[in-house]
């Protein structure tokens, strides 16, 4: 079930997959060098990292009833269409959406020139509250445009 090149980054079991509003089951998650896989019995899921245009946690129970992750995956030029895994075990979520940023940085989409060499902008909390460059680059743009707001 996966390609000679590719490995596992990391496996969750019992991650239910929603398409759109539509329940597609329970089965087990991998997140590949390659590709998010999601395999349930007989049916299997491939999704390619460029497509998966946007990944986070939700939250949110306006998103769904329990944390999950919440994805924009493109199907075409003009159709978005909406995921979510959802972990049986909502703790799972926080380190399902670490290894997703790992999966999106090994494939920097090629359309893109020079994405490979921007820089990460995506910071986990950790990252903020150890002081991470970027993270402060960040902090102190919002504390200059809350300078500026209060100036005015």
């Amino acid at each position: 079930i996966f390609a000679m090149a590719e490995r596992v980054l990391k496996s969750f079991p019992d991650v239910s997959l929603f398409e759109g509003e539509t329940a597609l089951g329970s089965g087990v998650l991998y997140l590949t060098n390659q590709k998010v896989k999601w395999i349930a019995g007989d049916v299997t899921k491939l999704y390619g990292w460029v497509e998966i245009l946007m990944h986070a946690v939700a939250t949110d129970e306006s998103v769904h009833s329990q944390p999950c992750i919440y994805c924009h995956l493109s199907e075409s030029t003009d159709s978005l269409v909406e995921l979510r895994f959802v972990p049986a075990d909502g703790a799972y979520v926080e380190e399902m959406f670490e290894f997703f940023n790992q999966g999106a940085a090994l494939n920097p989409d090629p359309s893109v020139p020079g994405q490979e060499t921007e820089g990460d902008w995506i910071f986990n909390a950790d990252e903020v509250n150890s002081g991470s460059l970027g993270s402060n680059v960040a902090l102190t743009n919002d504390t200059q445009m809350a300078d500026a707001n209060e100036d005015e």
